[in-house]
C-alpha cells in the first residue's frame, strides 16, 4: 500500500510526549548526560549520534523519512536505566544534512545522495563503528520500513526487533477494495469533531489568529492524524523545522515500488515484536499487520486499545510496558 509523500511528512511531523507530567523529566535526564558524536560515510555525508543510558545496547531509527531522533525521546528515554541507547538523525535530516570534504569544510547533502539504499548503508556503518556485532533495533513509523530493508541486506546483523507503529505494510498489498478501506478509515480521524471541540476550547477557531495560536491550530489538525486522545495534542513537541521534508521526498521517492519482508522475518530465530495502536492512521484497527504477521512464525503483534500512530502519547503505561517485555525476547535481556 504506497502512500503518498504527503501522508509521509503527516507521519515524520508529530512528536510525543507522555500524559503524566512526573514522568516527563526522567528521559530528558537521561538525554543531558548524551555522548554526541558523528558518522562521515564514504561519500561524505555524515550523521548525527547521540547515545546514552547503561545496558545491553539497543539503535533507535526514527521515522520520517525526513524526520529526526528527538520525537522519540519521551517514549523512549526512560529505558536509558537499563539499556544503553544509540538515537541518530538519518542523513538528510535536522542534524545530518552535510557532506563533509576531505580538505575541509561541508555542503548538503546532495538529494542524489539521500535514498532508501544509503540509509542502509549509513546504518551498516553506525553499527561498525559503534563497535556491535549485532544490533538491536527499535524502529518507529517509516523507520520500520529501513529497519526491514536492512534486515534483508543484513540478517545475521540483526538482534532483537521491535518495530512501532509501521508507516507500511509488510508487503506491498494488492487488494483494492482492502486498500479502500483503510483509506477512509483513516480519513476520518481528519473528521472528528474532537478536532473542533479543541479548536474552540484552545480559541484557535476563528480568525484573527496570533502566531502562537496559528501554531496551535496547526498542533491540533496533526495531532488529529497521530493520536487517539485529541485531549492530549498539547503534548506534542516539534515538528516544522524539525522535518526536511525535501530530504523525506528524496528518500522515498528511492522506494520499490513492491517489496515483501516476510520472508525475511520468517527467517530470523529470534522473536519480532510489533506494536502499535487500534486507531493507527497507517493501519487502522491494525488489521493489515495483523493478516500479514499472521502466518509467520516468530512474528507476535501488540495492539493497545485506544492508540495512534504516535502510541506512546495515549497510552503511555501500555506502551511502556509492552517495550519492556519485547526488549527482553532476543538479544537485549
Amino acid at each position: 500500500m504506497r502512500r503518498s509523500l504527503l501522508l509521509l511528512s503527516l507521519l515524520a511531523l508529530t512528536y510525543g510526549r507522555p500524559a503524566q507530567a512526573q514522568d516527563r523529566a526522567t528521559p530528558w535526564a537521561y538525554y543531558a548526560n548524551r555522548e554526541e558524536w558523528w558518522v562521515t560515510n564514504d561519500d561524505g555525508c555524515s550523521i548525527y549520534v547521540a547515545e546514552f543510558g547503561k545496558g545491553p545496547p539497543v539503535v533507535m531509527i526514527h521515522g520520517g523519512f525526513g524526520a529526526e531522533h528527538s520525537y522519540m525521546l519521551d517514549g523512549l528515554a526512560g529505558l536509558a536505566s537499563r539499556y544503553h541507547l544509540i538515537f541518530y538523525d538519518q542523513r538528510g535530516s535536522l542534524r545530518s544534512p552535510y557532506q563533509v570534504y576531505s580538505k575541509g569544510g561541508s555542503a548538503a547533502c546532495p538529494d542524489s545522495l539521500i535514498t532508501v539504499a544509503k540509509h542502509v548503508s549509513d546504518l551498516e556503518r553506525l553499527r561498525r563503528e559503534a563497535g556491535l556485532d549485532k544490533m538491536t533495533l527499535v524502529a518507529h513509523s517509516m523507520g520500520v520500513f529501513l529497519a526491514l530493508s536492512y534486515l534483508q541486506q543484513y540478517p545475521d546483523r540483526v538482534a532483537g526487533l521491535i518495530l512501532l507503529a509501521p508507516g507500511e505494510p509488510l508487503k506491498t498489498i494488492d487488494d483494492k477494495q482492502l486498500i479502500a478501506e483503510q483509506r477512509a478509515a483513516t480519513n476520518s480521524l481528519f473528521e472528528r469533531p474532537e478536532i473542533e471541540i479543541e479548536k474552540k476550547k484552545a480559541g484557535v477557531d476563528k480568525p484573527p489568529l496570533t502566531e502562537k495560536q496559528k501554531t496551535d491550530e496547526w498542533h491540533i489538525r496533526f495531532a488529529s492524524a497521530n493520536i487517539y486522545n485529541l485531549s492530549r495534542w498539547r503534548q506534542l513537541r516539534g515538528g516544522m523545522a524539525f522535518y526536511n521534508g525535501k530530504a523525506g521526498s528524496d528518500a522515498g521517492r528511492t522506494m520499490a515500488e513492491r517489496w515483501d519482508f516476510t520472508e525475511a522475518l520468517r527467517k530470523r530465530t529470534c522473536p519480532t515484536t510489533i506494536i502499535l495502536g487500534d486507531h493507527d492512521m497507517a493501519d487502522m484497527g491494525a488489521r493489515v499487520i495483523r493478516q500479514q504477521a499472521a502466518g509467520i512464525p516468530g512474528v507476535r503483534v501488540t495492539v493497545i486499545k485506544n492508540a495512534g500512530h504516535v502510541l506512546w502519547v495515549d497510552q503511555p503505561e501500555a506502551f511502556s510496558a509492552a517495550i519492556k517485555k519485547a526488549l527482553t525476547l532476543c538479544g537485549a535481556p
